[in-house]
């Protein structure tokens, strides 16, 4: 584009972009997202080029970074110069933000300085949304629900793939057929609801349906909730015998799962116990396992000391699941004869479509995808606009507030 300009007045160029991609590179939060990136150049000066390391057809989805000045990164004791909807002004004691009328000459917003507050703790923040002393608060709701909130409450659509994950080197769980069948016995939709509080939407793929797939996908392309195909299937298997509880035998003994969960959370908490029970109406057992520490339970994940888990893991905006094949932790549900990963380069170099990977991911039934939940924002009653977010722009539309 023409006529960018940084806070400072100076013009942003292609070389400043080259110079923001490598410093993100480096960087804790924007190093994942760019970790496909094998070099960045530019061509010209409005021209700049990514090279990847593999075929990736949504990597642009990936080039959220913020643009600063070049060579002003690594400012001692300053910060760098940027080209965003406000600049950072005042002291370290009392800092604000100012508007940047560069951004948009033509934009008056009403906040034009904004000032800056610490907080100790979530609690905290809450409170102070409640006596207006902070505006807006954004949780991920990575522990659950917050309660008590007491203000306007909008959500936020996140990637976080929340997933039942399966150990298809154990037992029954070595069938795919038997790992369709959790499959069809599983309800999104109710699990959304009831576990998540609507928090997030339901999916059968691990892809967000929130965001354009490029085609439209119908139902034989993977497994919807059907309580009268997972009986089949098991019924199939040879597992037509029940004991008095209702639960299946394999061999004369009841066929019996251990799903391990982190049981500080709340809202898995309640996801285990309703797949618990969605799992026991076809007929498979399953003993919930809870772990008081996140770090007990990724120990037990990565030991593979489970049959399932409950498992949540943040997709890039590029819905990259490359991961699934490639963490020892992630990959339990995918044997070694899987050609699973050999669909999923085909759709990521275009040589297929999407389905194509959906019906072969259906078929293998590696694990099972539940939901993309979400965060929210919380504002108090001084703000009349409603506030957009995004994952990649919580303050979306803030020049709008009112």
């Amino acid at each position: 584009k023409d006529g960018l300009k940084f806070s400072d007045n100076s013009s942003v160029s292609a070389g400043d972009v080259v110079y923001s991609a490598n410093q993100a590179k480096s960087s804790k939060l924007y190093s994942k997202r760019l970790q496909n990136v094998s070099s960045v150049s530019q061509d010209g000066n409005k021209k700049i080029v990514f090279s990847l390391k593999r075929e990736d057809q949504k990597f642009a989805n990936c080039l959220d970074f913020p643009v600063v000045k070049n060579n002003t990164a690594q400012y001692k004791g300053g910060h760098p110069t940027g080209s965003g909807r406000y600049k950072l002004s005042g002291t370290s004691g009392s800092p604000s933000l100012v508007y940047n009328i560069l951004w948009n000459p033509n934009k008056k917003p009403k906040f034009s300085k904004i000032p800056l507050v610490t907080t100790p703790a979530e609690e905290a923040i809450i409170t102070s949304v409640k006596t207006g002393s902070v505006a807006m608060m954004f949780s991920d709701l990575s522990d659950g629900e917050i309660g008590g909130i007491g203000a306007t409450t909008e959500p936020v659509n996140l990637n976080n793939l929340v997933y039942l994950g399966i150990n298809a080197n154990k037992g029954v769980l070595k069938d795919a057929e038997f790992r369709q069948a959790i499959s069809y016995a599983i309800d999104q939709n109710t699990v959304l609801s009831k576990g998540f509080v609507g928090r997030g939407v339901a999916t059968y793929l691990p892809y967000n349906p929130l965001m354009n797939i490029g085609e439209e996908l119908s139902d034989k392309y993977f497994i919807g909730y059907s309580e009268t195909k997972a009986n089949k299937l098991l019924d199939e298997l040879g597992y037509e015998k029940r004991n008095a509880g209702g639960i299946r035998l394999d061999k004369n003994k009841p066929i019996e799962l251990n799903l391990l969960i982190n049981k500080q959370n709340n809202y898995k908490k309640m996801t285990a116990t309703g797949l618990q029970a969605m799992l026991k109406e076809v007929g498979i057992g399953v003993n919930i396992i809870s772990e008081d520490k996140f770090s007990s339970f990724t120990s037990k994940v990565n030991q593979k000391k489970f049959d399932l888990y409950l498992g949540e893991t943040k997709l890039l905006n590029n819905m990259d699941i490359t991961e699934f094949f490639t963490s020892s932790a992630l990959s339990v549900g995918i044997t070694k004869k899987s050609t699973l990963l050999e669909a999923y380069k085909k759709y990521q170099n275009k040589s297929e479509k999407y389905s194509y990977f959906a019906k072969e991911f259906s078929e293998q039934a590696p694990f099972v995808p539940l939901l993309f939940r979400s965060g929210i924002v919380a504002y108090n009653n001084n703000i009349k606009t409603d506030i957009i977010s995004t994952p990649s722009d919580i303050f979306y539309n803030i020049t709008d507030w009112k």
